[in-house]
């Protein structure tokens, strides 16, 4: 009897501890939950809190890249209004320094006056390849108008050569052009491309000696398509290449001024540039005395995911008489009247007839009935072409050729006009335009 009253008391004394016990488990359970509803509630926030952050970060780096963008395109704007401008002016520079060499037979210069000449004429030359070479750089930071397409780069670089072979020749240096190679292709846009092949080719062309040579060679390495271009000029330190790559640093500014026509400044410096936005590169390799070689890479075609540059040396060759015709100048900057009304004077039987502005123009069309037009594309927005439309209103006219005149690189082709000349022009460029729009003899001689 004691020992069953023993294990019922021991029963109801395990039950009471064992209640007790789950109590406390409870209460503990309880409060470790809230705990943990508290910190997970905190962590929450916590996020919340930094992907707002992230959010205003995201956007603050959003508004600095398009303000960076606007910088960029604003930049690019100016330099090329800026370049624009200078190019009148030059075209007068430039156009009265080769006047004085040139008619040195009907009106002698003195050797003093002739180097004065020189000088001004070299001066004025440096400051164009400036020029130009601000204008590439500027074209080179605006964003690409087409996607990359697949192109033959060694096509596009025999193109490129055309409009430098003349400068080539009366450098007496050679260009070797590349022969075509099957299946060699790459990524790019084939309008930058062109522009890198012209700045790369005329740099080496500057950089030869007389007699020298400029080879363009091709391969494809990897997942890449390499053009060569190399000269055997007398080469370039490591300082000089870094020079060239490097456009608006100060050495390589007074580079320009001191060697002049060998400087390559503005071409490489703004290939590269272009090279860049094609996913491509431009590397230099040189030694003084070995000639310089300078590499363009871009990515091969199945690999990927998806005007010449001015002659340095103004070689003035002889201009004959030109023909005899009615000319009409539609042009509104003083220098540049002047120096055609000197072109004719010295060199021509031409009757020219001068209006300042397109209406004018227009109405001297019809009274006179020149032999030929010249107009100033940059005096209208619309490029003249009001001009062009009223001029071949006219019968008598429609047949009247019609040379333009720009300062946009850019404008390659206007609609009624014969040919268009960008800025700067030489004298002897205009002479030898307007003589092929007269049906002269130069223009003759060019036909056969």
């Amino acid at each position: 009897m004691e020992f069953f009253v023993f294990v019922v008391a021991l029963c109801l004394a395990t039950g009471i501890a064992g209640v007790r016990l789950s109590f406390r488990a409870h209460r503990r359970i309880g409060a470790v939950q809230r705990l943990h509803d508290s910190q997970l509630e905190g962590v929450r926030r916590r996020v919340a809190e930094l992907e707002a952050a992230l959010t205003q970060s995201d956007a603050a780096r959003l508004r600095a890249e398009e303000g960076a963008f606007q910088g960029r395109r604003r930049h690019a704007d100016l330099i090329r209004v800026v370049s624009r401008q200078m190019r009148t002016p030059l075209e007068s520079v430039l156009g009265f320094s080769d006047l004085l060499r040139l008619n040195a037979g009907g009106e002698p210069l003195s050797h003093r006056q002739r180097q004065a000449a020189e000088r001004i004429g070299e001066a004025a030359t440096r400051l164009l390849t400036l020029v130009e070479g601000m204008s590439a750089l500027a074209e080179a930071e605006r964003p690409a108008t087409g996607r990359l397409q697949r192109v033959d780069p060694l096509l596009l670089a025999h193109r490129a050569c055309a409009p430098l072979l003349q400068d080539a020749e009366a450098a007496k240096v050679s260009v070797a052009l590349p022969e075509p190679q099957a299946g060699l292709t790459a990524m790019a846009d084939p309008e930058r491309l062109m522009r890198v092949f012209a700045d790369v080719i005329a740099g080496a062309v500057r950089r030869s000696d007389p007699g020298g040579s400029v080879a363009i060679q091709a391969r494809r390495l990897g997942g890449e398509v390499q053009v060569t271009v190399r000269d055997d000029g007398p080469g370039l330190s490591s300082a000089q290449l870094e020079t060239l790559f490097q456009p608006l640093a100060a050495h390589a500014i007074a580079a320009v001024s001191e060697e002049g026509a060998r400087s390559s400044w503005p071409g490489l410096a703004a290939a590269r540039a272009q090279l860049q936005a094609m996913q491509g590169r431009l590397e230099g390799v040189s030694a003084e005395g070995r000639g310089a070689a300078f590499i363009i890479s871009l990515p091969a075609a199945d690999a990927a995911s998806t005007e010449a540059a001015p002659n340095a040396d103004r070689l003035l060759p002889e201009l004959s008489r030109l023909p005899h015709g009615v000319i009409l100048y539609i042009a509104r900057d003083k220098a540049v009247v002047a120096l055609m009304r000197r072109l004719v004077q010295d060199f021509g039987g031409l009757q020219l007839h001068v209006a300042d502005c397109a209406a004018k123009g227009a109405a001297m069309a019809r009274d006179l009935r020149p032999d030929a037009v010249v107009l100033d594309l940059d005096l209208a927005t619309d490029g003249g072409a009001a001009f062009l439309t009223d001029l071949r209103t006219d019968p008598a006219m429609r047949s009247t050729p019609v040379l333009g005149v720009s300062s946009d690189r850019e404008v390659s082709g206007v609609g009624g006009v014969a040919e268009v000349l960008h800025r700067p022009v030489s004298v002897t460029a205009l002479a030898q335009a307007l003589t092929r729009a007269l049906g002269g003899p130069t223009a003759m001689r060019a036909a056969s």
